[in-house]
């Protein structure tokens, strides 16, 4: 749901459901030994940019990147373009 807010323009929005996503992934992540979904991390750095909110969005793009290191994801490179417009 998140993303599709983002889709829409709905930041703060989409910002909430995106961190309501990642706190479920890492729990779930925790449990089965597995690593974190990269993608919803930069998703949500993109809808913290989005909102404002430059230094969290950062953190959220270098985590996902860190993550996409042990799990490639499809948008790595899309990744990088947007943590060095930050």
């Amino acid at each position: 749901m998140g993303w599709i807010y983002y889709k829409k323009g709905l930041f703060a929005a989409a910002a909430d459901q995106l961190q309501n996503a990642v706190s479920l992934d890492e729990a779930v992540a925790r449990k089965s030994n597995r690593t974190p979904s990269a993608t919803y991390h930069y998703h949500l750095g993109l809808a913290l940019n989005a909102k404002g909110d430059k230094p969290a969005a950062k953190r959220e793009i270098e985590l996902a990147l860190r993550l996409g290191e042990k799990m490639p994801f499809a948008e790595a490179d899309d990744a990088r373009r947007s943590l060095a417009t930050l």
